[in-house]
């Protein structure tokens, strides 16, 4: 018997090339998909077996439930299969002598052509013709995607050493590109400039065989976006169809009131009616809310599209088909006013990652013990997501990606990292886990706020801020107005330590929307002077609380007592001053570096991004 170890990718650049939450999530449920053929390819060798991730439990039974029904095979549709991705792209598995690793890759492959021809078939072999090459376009890039390399040897970065001799290039891509895979060639194979026409006629053509608004008049495709686009109507059940979108998600703690209040049903009702049939049916409300107590037409409110609850996007001509009129969506701009509420603009993309998980695989005799604290843990995420309003992207391994209403993302955060660590106290090993947070504005292109989430929990919360550690983002329209980042515990008031999410929820309740004015905020700025990135260096032999309370009881907005400054002060220093993990894990505190934007986010919390 020997170690196997075989990965799938692209990764990041295949989820993060997302113009809709739904892409996002096809994205990472291909490869957990696709993966699970790669580990099929496997257990049908009568000695073969998956050692990380754990697959089995002590029974033998397979527990992973997307691995699971592969393995009792329910191909085609896959309406009983769950949705959420739950296979990393990578595996160790213990294999005999004569284990042919190239048997990973031709499943990968017949998985995927077959994925791939159901869509040819069914959407764009009838409009083939229409375009210059189409059929060899897709099938050039159809064959050429995936990167899979596998090595025989158990240490842990042989595989990584392997993935560096890039013996997979893609062909280089002519023509114009694709609008949401910029690297590929739509399948029109025209040129916007010179056959402009033609191009627009090819794509009107196969948008008319999409179903709804798969096809948004702006989008040209390649082949791979166009498989993501579409496998769910091919490959799962109505539930993946409808995802729920950025709007929608930011409107879910209004909706919630809306459904507790019973004075605004009946507004509700009438926005219903109102509504043109492409507005409604949009939206997996079931996800969010218990809708047994509320009668039918009621129901329909909360499955309307999520564009509907907003005067923003009801104004935008861009977001909706030519048939639904200007008259109609003005009047439903006008039945929102009477909610006397609006909803907020902001929803929540949670990212977390395991720390030096390699590292711990490297410990063969625990490898077993990790393998099953991370299957444990995996399992349990989806649970904890939905339980706070959330939809769960990704959940393998030490992997998590989810979407959440911005008003439950850091209690989520919060109580999956202390599942985490649990999953692994129980088998005794100590774990640790980072997370980032974005706050975006659902205007915001998605592709961004991705890459964005990548990047704080990289850059910020593990090598910043040292691991075991949380970072958050604020994105508003026009880019990034916060990034803070700081140990899942801070030093307070000495060497007490504090949990951060507790720290920051108090204080948002407690100040945030009142004492913590824009103008003290600002000259704060203007008393410390200049700062390097996001930090102030604050001057020698000065008494930062008293100076920070004596600025706050003096300003006007405040209305506060010099003992409640003061108070206020220390408060903000806990989490103002720069805090990270040593070497040792332990959290150190800087106090010559400032960052203001901690209370930038306490504001942001309290006022739902409203004031900031």
């Amino acid at each position: 018997m020997r170690y196997f170890q075989f990965t799938l990718g692209p990764v990041q650049s295949f989820v993060a090339q997302a113009r809709r939450t739904r892409d996002f999530w096809a994205g990472s449920f291909l490869l957990s998909y696709l993966t699970g053929q790669a580990m099929l390819a496997v257990l049908k060798h009568s000695e073969g077996e998956i050692v990380f991730p754990a697959i089995r439990d002590t029974g033998g039974n397979i527990i992973d439930p997307l691995l699971k029904a592969l393995a009792v095979g329910q191909e085609g549709k896959l309406s009983r299969f769950p949705i959420v991705g739950s296979i990393p792209n990578r595996f160790l598995a213990q294999v005999p002598d004569d284990f042919k690793g190239q048997c990973c890759v031709e499943a990968v492959n017949k998985a995927w052509q077959a994925i791939a021809e159901q869509i040819w078939e069914k959407y764009v072999a009838p409009v083939a013709g229409r375009g210059c090459g189409t059929e060899e376009i897709w099938n050039r890039q159809v064959k050429n995607f995936w990167e899979m390399s596998w090595v025989f040897g158990e240490d842990a970065d042989l595989l990584d050493r392997r993935k560096n001799w890039r013996s997979h290039i893609p062909p280089e891509e002519p023509g114009d590109k694709c609008t949401l895979m910029g690297n590929w060639q739509e399948l029109s194979s025209y040129m916007r400039i010179g056959d402009k026409g033609r191009q627009r006629r090819f794509w009107e053509k196969l948008g008319d065989k999409t179903p709804g608004e798969d096809l948004r008049n702006d989008e040209r495709l390649c082949s791979i976006a166009l498989i993501k686009r579409l496998f769910p109507h091919v490959l799962t059940g109505r539930a993946v169809v409808y995802y729920p979108s950025t709007p929608y998600l930011a409107a879910v703690p209004w909706l919630s009131g809306i459904i507790s209040d019973p004075a605004k049903h009946e507004t509700a009702r009438r926005l219903v009616g109102s509504a043109h049939p492409k507005m409604l049916g949009h939206e997996n409300s079931a996800a969010f809310f218990n809708k047994n107590d509320l009668d039918a037409e009621l129901g329909k409110f909360f499955d309307l599209d999520g564009n509907c609850f907003f005067q923003s996007t009801l104004e935008n001509d861009n977001l909706w088909p030519n048939d639904v009129s200007k008259e109609c969506r003005r009047h439903m701009a006008e039945l929102l006013e009477q909610f006397k509420t609006e909803a907020d603009p902001f929803y929540a993309l949670l990212i977390m990652d395991g720390d030096r998980i390699g590292s711990l695989l490297d410990q063969e005799d625990k490898r077993v013990d990790i393998s099953r604290a991370l299957s444990n843990f995996s399992g349990r995420v989806e649970g904890i997501i939905s339980g706070h309003q959330g939809v769960t992207v990704y959940a393998g391994g030490d992997d998590v990606l989810a979407l959440l209403p911005m008003d439950k993302a850091l209690e989520a955060a919060a109580v999956l990292r202390d599942c985490y660590t649990k999953c692994f106290t129980t088998v005794g090993i100590k774990a640790t886990i980072s997370a980032a947070i974005v706050y975006a504005h659902h205007h915001a292109p998605l592709r961004q706020i991705i890459g964005k989430a990548h990047q704080v929990l990289d850059e910020e919360a593990k090598e910043k801020t040292g691991r075991d550690a949380l970072a958050v983002a604020v994105w508003k329209t026009g880019g990034t107005v916060i990034n803070w980042s700081v140990p899942w515990e801070v030093r307070h008031a000495g060497d007490d330590k504090v949990s951060v999410i507790e720290k920051v929820n108090s204080l948002a309740g407690q100040y945030g929307s009142k004492q913590l004015s824009n103008s003290w905020l600002y000259g704060i700025r203007r008393l410390l002077g200049n700062s390097r990135g996001n930090y102030f260096e604050l001057p020698e032999k000065i008494d930062i609380p008293k100076l920070l309370a004596a600025d706050l009881a003096r300003n006007r907005e405040m209305d506060i007592s010099i003992k409640k400054a003061e108070e206020l002060a220390q408060d903000l220093l806990s989490i103002c001053l720069s805090q990270r993990r040593n070497s040792a894990g332990e959290v150190v505190v800087n106090k010559k570096a400032f960052s203001l934007d901690g209370a930038l986010f306490i504001k942001f919390l309290a006022t739902k991004g409203v004031a900031l």
